[in-house]
């Protein structure tokens, strides 16, 4: 087909410009339309019309740039650090809220926001900017914690869009229209500076059993959630992150085989750090732990099989036990919990109440010092201690009690049994 018979239809150079710089952009399939004018199936407005999971500015030909300007359907950009290169050392991203009403309060917090690239489909915004330092590597989808419904599940509110992700851009959308676009080029941000309001939750499901008064697809959730949602926790500005020290309890003192029972387990604590908003470098965490591990491990696996070890257990695990509670504590306030002052207590306290929810209801274990280590970030240089003065607290205020006592072990340091713990907070 010549260019005369297939016209521009998108101005490629004018949004590589608005995305700053360089782009992997992609072809989205053309909204097809029945006999009535009606779209006949409303995804292949967000579908792209080829495999994309693999393309990279490398795939950014002058031969495809034409095609994807001449090409009929919508355009579309793939998001994450896929769009970082020398002349742009930082990756797209994109927050992408779906909801109207929630688009101000959005703004509000982030001043940014209003001084970037701001698209509207068919409804709310969807902000893109650069994002300086390290970032989320995983699309999360966002929740609204206020709207619960019969079966405990919060409200879908949009997306955080990172690696693997794709947003439209240009073109038509199946509700009918066209994308709009403020016209402003994005700015680059660091992560810290992205905050949502604290309703927001990136878990979809509430762990507050629904009260009798809570009605189906309402606004409001039970009272104790309703009384008060506490903001994310939010880890203080301080000094670098001391990687050594955090590797420091995964690291093998005996030589070993290839010690992966204890990569796996650094794999957890670093995937709850990231769940935690802690922006950890994985290739500093594993230097970090090379430098005390190397020496233990044998000549004939090396670093690089390490490397690729610890690689692989990020990928398999999403956390443990401790991260997907944490994600379910966030932005709930337990039965009882709201008499407590302290956002760290209050915040501990949806902790247990998530543990125990996901053991079904049965006895949770937290001893101190995975309770001090969890809540390191936010309060700096807590340890076992200050955990067993918490759950004092806890137990004060009728909201843990103890029902099996554990037993220090003899011999090596943290043997034993843990004690056992039931949240009855009302």
């Amino acid at each position: 087909m010549t260019n005369e018979t297939n016209p521009i239809h998108h101005d490629i150079p004018e949004l590589s410009r608005l995305l700053g710089g360089e782009a992997v952009f992609l072809k989205i399939c053309p909204l097809r339309r029945g006999a009535d004018g009606g779209v006949r199936n409303p995804e292949d407005g967000k579908r792209p019309a080829h495999p994309y999971r693999n393309l990279t500015l490398a795939d950014m030909t002058p031969e495809w740039l034409d095609s994807c300007a001449r090409w009929e359907g919508a355009i579309g950009v793939k998001l994450g650090s896929v769009n970082a290169s020398d002349a742009c050392e930082h990756g797209l991203y994109a927050l992408d809220v779906d909801v109207d009403a929630e688009v101000q309060a959005v703004e509000a917090l982030n001043p940014w926001a209003s001084d970037t690239y701001r698209q509207r489909g068919g409804r709310g915004a969807q902000w893109l900017f650069r994002g300086a330092g390290p970032w989320p590597g995983k699309t999360d989808r966002l929740y609204d914690s206020r709207k619960v419904d019969e079966s405990g599940n919060f409200a879908g509110l949009g997306e955080f869009r990172s690696d693997g992700s794709i947003s439209v851009l240009d073109g038509d959308y199946a509700g009918g229209g066209s994308y709009w676009r403020n016209g402003q080029a994005v700015t680059t941000i660091q992560f810290a500076d992205l905050l949502l309001p604290p309703y927001v939750s990136a878990h979809r499901r509430s762990m507050i059993p629904l009260s009798a008064e809570t009605k189906p697809g309402g606004i409001a959730g039970p009272a104790p959630v309703d009384e008060a949602h506490d903001p994310p926790l939010l880890i203080p500005a301080a000094a670098p992150i001391d990687y050594a020290e955090l590797v420091r309890e995964y690291v093998p003192h005996a030589m070993g085989r290839n010690h992966n029972a204890l990569i796996f387990e650094l794999a957890l604590l670093l995937k709850l750090r990231l769940v935690q908003g802690v922006a950890i470098d994985l290739q500093q965490a594993f230097a970090a732990w090379w430098a005390r591990a190397g020496k233990y491990c044998p000549l004939t696996r090396g670093q690089d099989f390490y490397w690729m070890e610890l690689q692989h257990a990020m990928q398999c695990t999403r956390g443990g036990v401790l991260a997907q509670a944490w994600r379910a504590s966030e932005g709930v306030t337990p039965p009882g919990a709201q008499r407590l002052m302290s956002p760290y207590l209050r915040r501990l306290a949806g902790l247990c109440f998530a543990l125990q929810q996901a053991r079904g209801g049965a006895n949770f274990v937290l001893p101190y010092r995975t309770c001090a280590m969890v809540f390191a970030p936010f309060c700096p240089g807590c340890g076992r201690m200050d955990a067993f003065e918490w759950f004092r607290v806890l137990q004060f205020n009728g909201l843990v009690v103890k029902t099996l006592v554990g037993n220090v072990g003899k011999g090596n340091h943290g043997s034993g049994t843990a004690n056992e713990w039931q949240y009855v907070g009302r």
